[in-house]
């Protein structure tokens, strides 16, 4: 599905700028860690892909191609808006 949306996604993805990862805007978090998982480890797109935290996104995806990658960045969004939008 090539709509605008994913394909502004797609590229938010190589140039490291997905939002609510905290390693992609350092200045706007306290802290960089990774608050879906115990590990400790900093929330970079590359944890968030590997992160025990998100494994329920991840199910059914081959995050190999872009375009699953595009829908697990999505999904991460999605539910990072329902917690925000509950608090």
């Amino acid at each position: 599905n090539k709509s605008l949306d994913n394909v502004r996604m797609a590229y938010r993805i190589r140039c490291k700028m997905v939002k609510t990862i905290k390693e992609n805007f350092k200045n706007s978090y306290n802290y960089l860690t990774c608050d879906r998982c115990e590990a400790g480890s900093i929330e970079s797109q590359s944890h968030a892909v590997m992160c025990p935290g998100w494994e329920d996104q991840r199910q059914g995806l081959e995050l190999t191609n872009i375009e699953d990658m595009v829908v697990f960045f999505n999904r991460i969004l999605k539910e990072r808006g329902r917690r925000r939008a509950s608090a």
